[in-house]
């Protein structure tokens, strides 16, 4: 058994109390070392979380980050002696709770990925796919490399063959009678 199979098979949630606990006691400190605190309180809180992995997944994100803060702390920063110890001790925890939380996280059906990254916007939901697609040709005159014969689309795609009016205006009336559905109705 390797010791990542040995930090997946502890129980999450009692990692997550002892990191409380430590966290606890570092952001009482002067160390300023507060930042833990809320990350393992967060990690409870989406622990439990049932419904939803997003917020599971995020935590698990937040980890090594926090970590990498502690152990800039316990470098370059000077501490007393119970919070270099405390947060040593929090920062020893943090890889059998990523393992922990990570193994929780495969086991409700999610998986932490960076496939669909994106960059500034966050991770793409979709996989790498778009959710929307740019029409192969737009009404107007909207660049060079358009071409200006190509028919105009009568609706948008995405709105689900529904309408809410306008065409009154110009005299052709409902083509199926009174409208449905809170003033919506059917095309074709």
């Amino acid at each position: 058994m390797s010791l990542q199979d040995r930090f997946a098979s502890q129980d999450p949630l009692s990692l997550l109390s002892g990191a409380t606990t430590l966290s606890l006691i570092t952001a009482a400190s002067q160390a300023s070392l507060a930042y833990n605190l809320p990350v393992v309180l967060f990690g409870i809180l989406s622990y439990e979380m049932k419904n939803s992995n997003a917020p599971f997944r995020q935590f698990l994100v937040l980890i090594p980050l926090t970590l990498i803060l502690d152990l800039y702390a316990i470098l370059f920063r000077s501490l007393s002696i119970l919070a270099w110890v405390v947060t040593l001790l929090l920062a020893l925890l943090k890889a059998p709770l990523f393992f922990s939380c990570l193994a929780q996280l495969r086991e409700r059906g999610g998986e932490l990925n960076f496939e669909g990254w994106t960059g500034i916007g966050g991770l793409n939901r979709l996989g790498g796919q778009n959710s929307w697609g740019m029409p192969a040709s737009m009404p107007g005159d909207f660049g060079d490399n358009q071409p200006s014969a190509a028919p105009a689309q009568q609706a948008f795609p995405s709105s689900g063959g529904f309408r809410l009016g306008g065409d009154e205006e110009e005299g052709q009336g409902h083509p199926t009678g009174a409208p449905g559905r809170n003033g919506y109705q059917t095309i074709g």
